[in-house]
């Protein structure tokens, strides 16, 4: 597959989203084509009051603001698609011939969903599809390096204008709407000294009801008092966890590697470890000595049994066991979301 290719099968997912919408009024359609619709409608509603230059977007790297990312780029798309058409077919263009001139073939996105996303090519500078979106990262202490390079690699895929804050979270808000503040004086968008406009007036957050304190949130709702002052708008506060996989997996949206390596949400490597939950026991096959073999082989119908099922609990204690994880997206139990977060867990001796 050409980056051609790619970037074509990148701008499939992001019209594909708007066709799944469309068919929610369809009683035998997909229960995710209204949780989709309901949050394009929503994003669609805060743009439409505030405008793409007043508004901006958290993101961290984990997997419920990289579903509200990849439908702000549907809508962003969307939006721009009329009046930057030819824009978008030189890019493609641009895209063709940077292909034809490389003898070295650069990552390409994948047709199927990739563990570990792709990142660009060294030396070559992305070709962005959409606008750029204003997005600010507030980070943790000692992050994971797999989150820290898929942030650096939706920077690059979705045009994000990211501006990284330390946290905690209202001192970081604080510093990006500082920063965001003195940008907009520096490029003199204040006219005949009259009272500078808001810059930021509202922020996407990828927050869901299950979420702490999500359980009170409106698609809509002001910051606390005390807080900086905007609007958190939450498109997905609808969505269940199922939901989230179902759209990242349907969609073929890259998402952090971790996720197929047992965690199913993160933050510090301080506080974050692979779920217990999705923890199942390797099946490792057992040495056998050629006495073993020729007894075995003499008294076949005395000895043979059939191996342990799968993913049934070990017969031996836990010292010891070597472990698998699945998958995030093969958590049954949504209400052990986070059960990989905390201080430490009793009973894993697997390093994490």
């Amino acid at each position: 597959m050409t980056d051609l290719n790619a970037t074509m099968n990148f701008i499939e997912s992001l019209e594909a989203v708007y066709d799944l919408a469309g068919q929610a009024h369809i009683p035998s359609s997909d229960a995710l084509a209204a949780r989709v619709k309901e949050a394009l409608d929503v994003t669609e509603q805060v743009i439409r009051l505030y405008g793409w230059d007043h508004v901006s977007m958290s993101f961290n790297g984990g997997k419920d603001c990289t579903v509200l990312l990849h439908l702000l780029a549907a809508v962003l798309y969307r939006t721009q698609r009329g009046r930057n058409s030819s824009a978008l077919e030189q890019r493609l263009k641009d895209v063709s011939c940077l292909e034809s001139s490389s003898a070295e073939q650069p990552p390409v996105l994948s047709e199927f969903m990739p563990p570990t996303p792709p990142r660009p090519s060294p030396g070559r500078a992305p070709t962005p599809l959409l606008p750029t979106m204003q997005s600010v990262y507030i980070t943790c202490p000692s992050p994971f390096p797999e989150v820290e390079e898929f942030v650096d690699h939706c920077v690059a895929r979705y045009s994000l204008d990211l501006v990284k804050v330390p946290g905690p979270m209202k001192e970081g808000l604080e510093q990006y709407l500082e920063l965001r503040e003195a940008r907009r004086k520096a490029g003199g968008r204040e006219e005949n000294g009259d009272p500078p406009e808001k810059d930021i007036a509202a922020i996407f957050v990828g927050t869901r009801r299950g979420d702490p304190h999500g359980g009170k949130l409106d698609f809509m709702t002001p910051t606390d008092p005390g807080w900086p002052q905007f609007m958190r708008v939450h498109p997905i506060i609808n969505w269940s966890y199922a939901d989230v996989w179902a759209f990242l997996r349907r969609f073929q949206v890259p998402y952090c590697s971790l996720y197929d390596e047992g965690y199913t949400s993160l933050g510090s490597t301080f506080n974050t470890f692979r779920n217990p939950a999705l923890r199942r026991p390797r099946l490792v096959q057992p040495s056998v000595s050629q006495e073993e073999i020729t007894s075995s082989s003499a008294h076949t119908s005395d000895t043979l049994q059939l191996p342990p099922g799968p993913l049934k609990a070990p017969s031996l204690p836990n010292e010891g066991t070597e472990w698998d994880w699945l998958p995030a997206y093969e958590l049954v139990d949504e209400s052990l979301e986070r059960s990989g977060r905390g201080a430490s867990y009793s009973g894993i001796t697997t390093p994490l």
